[in-house]
């Protein structure tokens, strides 16, 4: 069974209203270009850089897979997206070496920005439905395929419960010194630093 038709397979059933879809894209990651703009007459037009084209095409192609004819998630939507890179065969050693983070170009945003670009219309309506990002980089462990997860997931549900006045713990949690939680699960300044 190829990559695709698993991540189908792990996207659940093929219910009408999937809450959540998981998939893998494989190859390195690409990050979207920056667009490059040409005079058409007396207008500008802007093309999209072929390598992040190239990119979101195959993205597309597994996202349909995943998908598996259900429509579009609808509502508002967490998205995690986990980008690793093939491992130098520079850095290769005889003792495997371990995933590690990728704290080095191209910036996690631009890399999600051509993941949100390519689920448009396939995995959600439009990119402006999703709500929270998740997103982490890191270089493959000695071995490991590069690749993308993407994982999008509904959250109806939780704005559900907002809505009846349930507390809904509200993802990643900041905590030291200069942060506490305040009432309700707000994050806050201390006192002494609001004065």
């Amino acid at each position: 069974m190829d990559e695709a038709r698993q991540g189908a397979a792990a996207a659940g059933s093929a219910s009408p209203a999937a809450a959540s879809v998981s998939v893998r894209i494989p190859g390195e990651p690409v990050a979207q270009g920056r667009p490059r703009a040409f005079r058409v007459g007396d207008g500008v037009r802007m093309f999209d850089p072929p390598k992040s084209r190239a990119w979101k095409g195959v993205a597309q192609i597994h996202m349909q897979h995943a998908m598996a004819g259900l429509a579009p998630l609808d509502g508002p939507l967490e998205i995690t997206i986990v980008c690793v890179w093939s491992l130098p065969r520079s850095h290769e050693r005889n003792v495997p070496v371990p995933r590690r983070w990728r704290p080095q170009r191209p910036d996690a945003e631009n890399v999600v920005k051509a993941c949100l670009d390519a689920g448009n219309g396939v995995l959600y309506r439009d990119d402006a439905q999703v709500v929270r990002v998740v997103a982490e980089k890191w270089t493959g462990a000695q071995g490991e395929s590069p690749g993308v997860l993407i994982e999008v997931r509904s959250l109806h549900a939780h704005s559900a419960r907002a809505e009846q006045g349930a507390h809904v713990p509200t993802g990643a949690r900041v905590s030291g010194p200069a942060v506490r939680e305040g009432a309700a699960g707000q994050l806050a300044l201390p006192t002494e630093a609001r004065r």
